[in-house]
């Protein structure tokens, strides 16, 4: 899986040079790492598309794809990717879900791909509210139940965004490796590069913390959760999500499944099993009314 190779590479040096370089400024656009060209278009994959742009609140055109099953769906899930490249590289680990019968919203983040603007926080949310909008309106006039799926920054963000913003017709939430805080990942990606190894500490202070996910955990709202982290992860290690699975289980009465893999970072799909897992996930949370 050389798409994946890619990824992982891009994920773990995105966060430690772009770190680097944004030193000064400190500010949360430096855990992005966005590529505009778009390498393929979902119909190379055999799967039907279409393009929706969506404006946002601050005036904001951002990008996505709507995947379409082959079939009648079975649901309808908003996917997160990671902070680098864009849509037409992470479309390779959820592509399957087309495939086994659900619509899926890709979202480019602002600066991504196809959407204007540069990603940011608290911007970036502004995008996942109008991705949010999009979906509950897609839920209720097809009739069909509405999740959520978010991988690496994106589950991140998802964990902070559903904490605070309730969707309607939501069913359920799979995070595939979040953390838990932007200043401890941060520090971590700092004193793996020898240039601010010696100013890890001083230097995470920098980093803005108000947005981790840690931080509303206590808010998590009543959702089941489906949260994979693997042993294997070197660019988001296991102990940043289980910290945040920690906090969430003790401010939320929802059920929360753990599942901890052997998988590379953004690896988790290509083992059969944890689809496996996923699939019987969101039939389980299709019959809960």
């Amino acid at each position: 899986m050389a798409f994946l190779k890619r990824i992982q590479r891009s994920c773990r040096w995105a966060l430690i040079l772009s770190l680097s370089v944004s030193l000064l400024t400190a500010c949360s656009g430096m855990f992005f790492y966005p590529q505009e060209r778009l390498r393929l278009t979902p119909d190379i994959l055999g799967i039907q598309y279409r393009d929706v742009f969506l404006t946002t609140r601050d005036d904001i055109r951002v990008h996505a794809w709507h995947l379409l099953p082959p079939s009648v769906p079975k649901g309808v899930i908003l996917v997160l990717h990671g902070n680098a490249e864009n849509i037409s590289t992470h479309i390779h680990s959820v592509a399957w879900l087309a495939e086994s019968g659900y619509e899926l919203l890709l979202l480019d983040y602002r600066g991504f791909g196809h959407s204007e603007g540069a990603a940011s926080l608290p911007g970036v949310f502004n995008d996942l509210s109008s991705a949010a909008d999009w979906l509950e309106h897609r839920s209720q006039s097809q009739g069909i139940p509405a999740f959520w799926l978010g991988q690496s920054i994106g589950a991140s963000l998802s964990s902070y965004y559903l904490s605070k913003h309730s969707v309607d017709g939501l069913k359920a939430v799979i995070l595939d490796t979040p953390f838990a805080s932007y200043r401890r990942i941060g520090r971590e990606k700092f004193s793996e590069f020898w240039l601010t190894w010696p100013l890890q500490y001083p230097l995470s202070w920098l980093i803005d913390d108000q947005y981790s996910p840690e931080r509303v955990a206590d808010k998590w709202p009543h959702l089941p959760l489906l949260i994979f982290s693997s042993e294997n992860d070197v660019v988001i290690p296991q102990r940043h999500t289980r910290d945040l699975v920690r906090q969430l289980r003790s401010g939320s009465e929802s059920t929360i499944e753990t599942v901890h893999t052997d998988t590379p970072h953004i690896g988790t799909y290509r083992d059969q099993s944890y689809r496996e897992t996923t699939l019987r996930f969101l039939q389980e949370n299709t019959a809960k009314r």
